[in-house]
């Protein structure tokens, strides 16, 4: 069990079990005290109680030699060498040996490092408040009652005699006690509040020493601590404010002696914040089972405010999301059940459902469900037949169109209820009910007409599959604008590019609007009107025949699309001009669910993309396959869905499937025979933060998973590795400290037996008379070792597992994580994983930018003018050094001011020596998630040139002005990737420097760029 540690209820001096059984600390009532504070927490009390406190009964000893302690004074001087007399005091450090294990930021393990580990000692001084007399052991007599002579045994003494001696010594001690604390009663008056107890003689009151004094540093963790005990006195409630508080005091006692006493004081607060959200759960929970989230939402929003701290505000947060997702599923299954009601025949209870839903008192809801019924009964609901002559309210969109005749104008309801069908895409069936109009159509005309369309709704039907293949030829970046239907009956135009375009559907990226970028859109063809299906049709053809042109007119115009019917050219007869007045009103309306499921699978798609939003992906396809698996979309994609919704249990990853990081580009990817990720050199220790592999991972709740590496070393020195996991903790200087990927800790790798210690260990001998062989770091020995993870994840989602390197030869092949599998992997499953690495691509080392363009590599100065041409406009190699003025220059990394995202370098600062008559260069990459139009925005004091990807994009010599944001925009064309972006600058004298940013044609900022000083077409050197 862990020592007790608490604090005064005064000064917050820390205070441990042990100080109360030395009378070094004292309880009374609730509250703690030191020696130091407890007179004014006594001072009210009578002399009897303040007796019992200073100085409670001690424990009944059985043995001489114990009793001897009990009897001996509290504070006793030791006498010290030279006769003077002291405190006895602990030592004040230790010694200890660094084991193999032990963490610092990125630890090297190094055996036999040794060092002192600080400890605090802090002198607490007791104040003797009454002088008791001691009681003294009984003489160690023999059986005659005389001592024994100096040097000669004492005889035996028998157990009767020991034990009436003990119990005498024993009664005889109690009774001094019990007539002193008489005397003591008897004689002594009560004392006035916060009047000091009688303090013992000058003569029988030991002497103190002091402690060693508080640091500075101390000083103000204890009095951190002693505002939070303040406020935990004073404002109970107030946790938000106690945390802050202590917050303050684990920043100030970070690492020190002190961390651990404030970590306590904080579990003990999040402990009460967790208490008081359970209690808030508890009192909504009768409201929740009824449905009734209003007064829930009520009951959170009202807390949200309660205590200003993350951790406090994020759990509410997130019991708003839940409630609010909560109110959609109830909506969702109270829709559903009138559903199945209608569909069996069994009373949908609608008065029901629209009192659930007012009682959320939200209006957003309740026109949901007034829609949705509407919508309902419409779909039940046979439309009544028109009037002939109705048509002709709704003239056909071309003003030189006939008027239909009365023959046709008769026939058109038999007609639409044919097109009805081919509004949705059955083109069979419409052209059935279409062949049965023909049979009952009154009048030879609309006979003829009906056997005409008969054959048009055949010849569209089989050329339908060929639009929808067409338009996955559509190619990458063509602007465009296309309709589809966003909701039922809901016709939705837009505008922009397409991003990427697969078989069955597009990823398109709508046009800025109002200075902001909409995020891309997902949409499929089928869900595409049919006049965007033929205008992609007729731009992939360079010739439309008459014929085709005709039936893609006529297609447009049975959905309604005029404006894409007249575009395209062709011909068709009155009756599908006037038809496509009304074609969108009167076609039946697609089902809710089908759009919500659409809905619910585009977003999934965009999710599953991202690691860190995949588990939602997840979640989402099980709901698609629970709740919608009825539906076109979810029947298209079953196979899909139902693979996703399985992902969680066990991950392999190979090499393609890792993240080398980049920065360093020391990971190489040796696919040859034998794919791996091998450290092709060595590096600084304190880069290996940035040198690893990675394997991205999706844990699900309450599953417990396993972790094995593939790596591979010659020795133990280059098995000198690290790794960081995803809510891991590992001990470090006596305390646990997470060492989640991207921070600054990180735990020792485990190694294989049988390795040598050092590299120079298994160097070869050379023979003599030759040279000595080559005898490089490599990975000689592949083997599973086991990499620890939690027990279970505190929260589902993306998780991380990285390998961290410093060693030249170090590799990894494969990493496996399973939440089922029983044993490690074995050798026959590396050679199963080396058969599919073969055959898989190649991996890639991914580049980390930034979102800022901070970071930069600069060189120069360089003699002569802006028109002179330099060897960086030539090559870019890191490694190279070049001529400049005043001496050879080479590439070095550069960071300057960021002004909100302008980066600003002022180079009359520094770091260039000569600044008049000179030029610079300055690089970076920044990566862009798919090609795009973009504007770079420039200053430069004096003269400036710009190259992206090597093409000249800004040339513009000025001078006497010195540098101001967004000076010059540049327009500019960002491949997919990253692209590389060299800035030339020239000063003729005076003030020198350069800006720059980066935005849309819009000036509007990009959130998705990324920036870095290599990008992935540089090797740092």
């Amino acid at each position: 069990m862990g020592r007790e540690i608490v604090y005064c209820w005064k000064c917050a001096g820390r205070l441990q079990g042990p100080d109360f059984e030395a009378g070094n600390a004292f309880r009374v009532g609730d509250k703690v005290s030191c020696p130091d504070c407890i007179d004014e927490l006594i001072a009210d009390l009578s002399a009897e109680e303040q007796e019992a406190i200073l100085h409670p009964p001690k424990p009944t000893r059985t043995s001489t030699q114990n009793l001897k302690k009990i009897t001996s004074t509290k504070i006793k001087a030791v006498e010290k060498k030279d006769g003077g007399t002291g405190v006895r005091r602990a030592p004040t450090g230790t010694t200890a040996v660094r084991k193999t294990g032990t963490t610092g930021p990125v630890p090297r393990v190094r055996t036999g490092t040794t060092g002192p580990v600080p400890t605090a000692s802090t002198g607490v001084r007791k104040k003797v408040t009454a002088s008791i007399p001691k009681l003294q052991p009984p003489a160690e007599d023999d059986e005659t009652g005389e001592g024994a002579e100096d040097g000669g045994e004492k005889p035996p003494m028998d157990e009767k005699k020991k034990r009436l001696l003990l119990v005498g010594g024993i009664g005889g001690g109690l009774f001094l006690v019990i007539v002193v604390l008489l005397i003591l009663v008897l004689t002594k008056k009560d004392p006035p509040k916060k009047k000091h107890l009688e303090e013992a003689s000058e003569e029988t009151k030991p002497k103190v020493v002091a402690g060693p004094a508080e640091s500075p540093k101390e000083k103000e963790i204890k009095g951190l601590l002693k505002a939070a005990f303040d406020l935990r006195k004073d404002q109970p409630e107030e946790l938000g404010l106690q945390l802050k508080k202590l917050r303050e005091a684990e920043k100030a006692a970070d690492g020190g002696a002190m961390a651990s006493d404030v970590t306590t004081a904080i579990d003990e607060v999040l402990a009460k914040i967790a208490k008081a959200i359970s209690a808030l759960d508890e009192s909504v929970l009768p409201q929740y089972k009824s449905k009734d989230f209003k007064p829930v939402l009520e009951a959170y929003e009202k807390a949200k405010d309660r205590h200003d701290v993350p951790e406090w505000k994020e759990k509410i947060e997130a019991k708003l999301k839940l409630t609010r997702n909560n109110i959609e599923d109830a909506f969702h299954q109270i829709k559903k059940g009138i559903e199945l009601a209608q569909q069996n025949g069994e009373d949908p209870k609608i008065d029901e459902a629209k009192a659930t839903v007012a009682k959320w008192d939200m209006p957003e809801f309740v026109e949901k469900l007034n829609k949705f019924l509407e919508l309902l009964s419409a779909a039940g609901t046979p439309e009544p037949t028109k009037n002939p002559d109705s048509s002709a309210k709704n003239p056909p969109p071309a003003a030189n169109l006939r008027q239909l005749s009365p023959a046709m104008k008769s026939f058109m309801p038999m007609w639409q209820t044919a097109m009805a069908l081919a509004f949705s895409r059955d083109y069979s069936a419409a052209a059935t009910e279409m062949s049965g109009a023909a049979t009952r159509a009154d009048s030879d005309e609309a006979k003829k007409a009906a056997s005409e369309d008969v054959e048009n709704i055949k010849a569209i039907g089989e050329r339908y599959p060929e639009l929808l293949k067409s338009a996955g030829d559509t190619p990458k970046l063509q602007s465009m604008t296309l309709e589809y239907q966003d909701k039922p009956g809901e016709w939705k135009k837009v505008t922009g590019k397409t991003m990427k375009v697969e078989p069955t559907r597009l990823e398109f990226q709508p046009d800025p609007k109002d200075g902001k970028t909409p995020p891309p859109i997902l949409i499929e063809f089928s869900d595409l009107n049919a006049g965007s299906l033929a205008t992609l049709y007729k731009a992939r053809k360079k010739t439309l025949p008459k014929k085709d042109a005709d039936l893609l007119t006529m297609l447009s115009l049975i959905e309604g699309a005029v404006e894409s019917a007249q575009g395209i050219g062709g011909t068709a007869p009155d009756r599908y001009w006037v038809h496509a007045a009304e074609a969108r009103e009167k076609a039946p309306k697609p089902s809710s669910r089908e759009v919500e499921a659409r809905i619910l699978f585009h977003q999934s798609e965009f999710e599953w993309r991202k690691t860190v939003t995949r588990y939602t992906a997840i979640e989402k396809s099980k709901q698609l396959l629970s709740d919608y698996v009825g539906t076109v979309i979810v029947r298209k994609y079953q196979p899909l869905l139902k693979e996703r919704s399985e992902t969680g249990k066990e991950f392999t990853f190979l090499p393609d499937k890792l993240i080398a990081n980049g920065d360093y580009n020391t990971f190489k990817n040796v696919k040859k025979d034998d794919p791996a990720w091998v450290a092709s050199k060595g590096i600084d220790f304190k880069d290996s933060l940035f040198n690893y592999v990675e394997a991205e991972f999706i844990a699900l709740p309450g599953l417990s998973y396993r972790c094995w590496v593939y790596a591979g070393g010659c020795c133990q020195e280059v098995w000198n590795g690290s790794y960081q996991v995803s809510e891991q903790t590992t001990s470090n200087r006596g305390k646990q400290v997470p060492i989640d990927p991207g921070s600054q800790m990180a735990a020792p790798l485990p190694y294989p037996s049988g390795l040598k210690k050092t590299h120079d260990d298994h160097k070869p001998k050379a023979e003599k008379g030759k040279p000595p062989p080559e005898h490089p770091k490599t990975p000689a020995k592949w083997d599973w070792i086991s990499i620890p993870l939690p027990k279970t994840f505190a929260s589902p989602g993306a998780k991380a597992v990285r390998i961290l390197t410093d060693q030249q030869g170090f590799g990894v092949k494969y990493i496996i994580i399973s939440s089922s599998r029983p044993k490690p992997p074995d050798d026959a499953t590396a050679k199963e994983l080396a058969k599919e690495a073969l055959a898989a691509p190649g991996g890639k080392a991914e580049i980390k930018g930034t979102p800022e363009p901070k970071d930069w590599l600069i060189i120069g100065p360089f003699p002569d003018g802006l028109t002179k041409e330099q060897p960086p406009e030539k090559e870019v190699d890191l490694t190279k050094e070049y001529p400049g003025k005043g001496g050879a220059v080479k590439w070095k990394p550069a960071s300057p001011t960021m002004k909100g995202a302008q980066a600003h370098f002022d180079w009359e600062k520094g770091p260039f020596t000569s600044k008049d008559g000179v030029s610079v260069y300055a690089l970076i990459h920044v990566k862009a998630p798919s090609a795009m139009d973009a504007k770079l925005w420039l200053s430069h004091d004096d003269g400036g040139r710009a190259w992206v990807n090597g093409a000249l994009v800004h040339d513009k010599n000025k001078t006497g002005a010195a540098v101001k944001a967004d000076e010059f925009g540049v327009a500019i064309k960002l491949e997919e990737g990253w692209n590389r972006i060299l800035i030339k600058v020239n000063n003729a004298k005076d003030t020198f420097g350069l800006m720059m940013r980066i935005t849309d044609p819009a000036k509007t900022a990009i959130q998705a760029l990324e920036y870095s000083p290599y990008g992935d077409m540089l090797e740092p050197p």
